[in-house]
């Protein structure tokens, strides 16, 4: 797994660049000129981000591309389990997967970043939304 960060001092701005490369923001944030070039493994040439249609954007925001604000505590919905925010989020990007199997995946997105099964109480606030 490869991955990059921004790193800036505390309120440059980094969430904003984030969301507007990503055409996660409004109009009022978008980028209108140069290019964010994506280098996947074993693909010299790359990809802009900001020339990406609707479908590789999806497809690049849901496969390669995590985002983690400095408010991640509030990244989940206190009301709801764990289990179905992730339902909800796998669901809409994987529609034809079935439900086991979009469990299956939820638990191994938890181990990714650390969190046994057994230990999800512990580690919700923090680590989940990273996951």
């Amino acid at each position: 797994m490869n991955c990059w960060d921004w790193l800036a001092k505390a309120a440059a701005k980094k969430s904003t660049l984030t969301g507007a490369v990503a055409r996660l923001l409004g109009k009022s944030a978008q980028v209108t000129g140069g290019s964010a070039v994506y280098f996947r493994e074993n693909d010299p040439e790359g990809a802009d981000i900001l020339k990406m249609g609707p479908a590789q954007l999806g497809s690049f925001r849901w496969n390669e591309l995590s985002i983690v604000l400095q408010s991640s505590m509030n990244a989940l919905n206190p009301v709801l389990t764990i289990g179905a925010q992730f339902d909800d989020v796998i669901s809409r990007h994987r529609p034809g997967m079935a439900k086991k199997k979009r469990r299956e995946l939820a638990g191994s997105l938890l181990e990714s970043v650390g969190i046994p099964a057994h230990r999800l109480r512990a580690a919700i606030r923090t680590s989940c939304p990273a996951a």
